[in-house]
């Protein structure tokens, strides 16, 4: 077997390294970058970076409970707005140039690069930093903006575009085995420290490469947490990691044992010592650690720029943005969008009960479709009315976030009026799942139909006792006439059964027979064995 099989065997999900042709001559000769996809266009980026479900106008005609299916399946819908596009031309050329002075194929890079890895270990291991940063790549950048606004989606679909792990076996006809890793993507866990991030670093490594890094660096090792920054660099660099991305740096802020000043030098150390572009990412609670004079200054000669991510303003972009997300209606009376007569009421509400959070805005506009359906949808089928109800209006809109996004209220509150002190507090929402927003929809309105037809079953019982009236007055008219009147006797109260009731219900359905029974009145045992549900004890009791 030849190093290449094997290393498909070890490393399932990567792919065979592809060469093409540099575009630029600096690029020339580095199998690293040369293995990357191409210099995407803005266009063409868009195209790869967009995901639209299919619709089918069929959908429209079947029952609510079948068109909430393709409601939930409708959020994955990802349409690329300027900012997408603009983060992906970044990301693209950090990671190139990122590998300029990475190439494999330069001789001496191996034994320089482990020299220079041995005299760090050292360093490290007598406390002593150094005088000045090794710039041997280029920094990389830091993103920053409100929770839910898109941040982590964005980053992901844009490294996706790129083949994570590489197999290089042959190059320029000379064997080259090497395994590259283009990005590592890491997320800080809510109540994690830095201890946490670096083990997650080793673990990430295992997950992807099914190596034993987190055994043999971390598990038994006693050392401090920036003495695992040398360990870190020897695996970036033994594996050509083309970019590291930390989302969630809030965490990190005011994590227990760990200082604001300690946060601060093992960002900047890990910044300048592992040698690969960093990509932070977080909310604006981390804006005073990662938008301060020293870790500003640390990452200035990069040139790639932070970025701050505003949520969108109500322009033509989120005009736009609305216009490719309305064909997502799944109700029987979509609102139509024609250039002579747009929704502009509609969209203006959806602006209002998102504020420009396009997660949010999405989740309002598929949740009224549900609470329309709900409301009006196969009910109207049923009488084969028209289905003019089943449609989107502003108070759906703001029924769905005010219900559904009740927890999102104060934080889309603090936004609306601008208070930017409040905006803090509210940092670490957590996001709501529309899977799970849709079940409690249905759920709420299950239990409404439930304790209506609970009403009407009392209301048939009340009318059915009423119409037993008159009998009694069957006496009364014989003792009138020299009859003796009939001898009433009154019969024995028996406990209600099955029999007493028009209901019959299956005796499999254990949740259908314990309802019955608290209607009629009898513990679980009795309705369970008048049931037939379960077997009565008398039956295992000998004479």
């Amino acid at each position: 077997m030849n190093e290449t099989q094997s290393n498909e065997n070890r490393y399932p999900t990567g792919v065979q390294a592809t060469y093409r042709e540099a575009e630029l001559p600096e690029h020339c000769g580095n199998p690293l970058i040369e293995a990357l996809p191409p210099m995407y266009s803005e266009i063409q980026a868009r195209d790869l970076l967009k995901y639209y479900p299919i619709v089918d106008p069929v959908v429209c005609t079947k029952p609510s409970h079948i068109r909430a299916h393709a409601v939930v399946n409708a959020a994955d819908f990802f349409t690329p707005l300027p900012i997408h596009l603009s983060l992906h031309q970044q990301v693209d050329r950090m990671l190139r140039s990122g590998y300029l002075n990475r190439n494999p194929m330069v001789p001496g890079y191996w034994p320089g690069t482990n020299r220079a890895i041995a005299e760090m270990r050292e360093r490290y291991k007598n406390k002593v930093r150094p005088n000045a940063p090794h710039v041997t790549a280029p920094r990389g950048f830091t993103i920053l903006g409100v929770s839910g606004i898109g941040k982590s989606t964005a980053m992901k679909r844009i490294l996706a575009m790129y083949d994570q792990i590489i197999y290089h076996s042959l190059y320029d006809g000379k064997a080259f085995t090497h395994v590259q890793i283009t990005w590592l993507y890491l997320q800080c866990p809510r109540k994690g420290n830095l201890s946490i991030l670096v083990k997650t670093f080793f673990q990430a490594l295992d997950a992807l490469l099914g190596t034993t890094y987190y055994r043999d660096y971390v598990e038994h090792s006693r050392k401090r947490v920036e003495e695992f920054i040398p360990d870190m660099k020897n695996l970036a660099l033994k594996h050509s990691l083309g970019v590291l991305v930390i989302d969630e740096i809030q965490n990190l802020v005011n994590a227990p044992g760990t200082s604001r000043d300690e946060l601060l030098d093992f960002l900047v150390e890990m910044d300048n010592e592992i040698g690969i572009p960093i990509v932070l990412i977080g909310t604006f609670k981390a804006e005073p650690i990662l938008c301060g004079d020293e870790f500003r200054r640390a990452r200035r000669a990069a040139g790639q720029g932070d970025r701050v991510w505003e949520r969108m303003k109500e322009d033509e972009v989120w005009r736009k943005f609305i216009q490719r997300l309305w064909k997502y209606q799944f109700i029987r009376n979509p609102v139509p969008w024609t250039k002579e007569n747009e929704p502009t009421k509609l969209i203006h509400a959806l602006y209002e009960e998102s504020q420009g959070i396009t997660d949010v805005a999405v989740k309002v506009f598929l949740l009224a479709q549900i609470y329309a359906m709900e409301m009006h949808g196969d009910q109207e089928a049923e009488r084969q009315e028209p289905s003019s109800k089943e449609t989107l209006t502003t108070d759906l809109f703001h029924k769905a976030s005010q219900e559904s996004l009740r927890l999102l209220q104060p934080f889309l509150k603090a936004l609306r009026y601008n208070w930017k002190d409040k905006i803090r507090k509210f940092e670490d929402i957590e996001p709501v799942l529309l899977a799970d927003a849709v079940q409690e929809i249905q759920a709420k309105f299950m239990k409404a139909a439930l304790e209506n037809e609970q009403d009407d079953d009392t209301r048939g019982q009340t009318e059915s006792n009423s119409a037993s009236q008159p009998e009694s007055s069957t006496s009364t008219n014989e003792a009138q006439h020299g009859e003796e009147p009939q001898k009433q006797v009154k019969p024995k109260r028996n406990r209600r059964t099955s029999s007493n009731t028009e209901e019959i219900v299956d005796p499999k359905d254990l949740v259908g027979v314990l309802q019955r029974g608290v209607k009629n009145q009898q513990t679980p045992y009795v309705a369970l064995t008048e049931s037939t549900a379960i077997a009565s004890t008398a039956n295992y009791i000998e004479d």
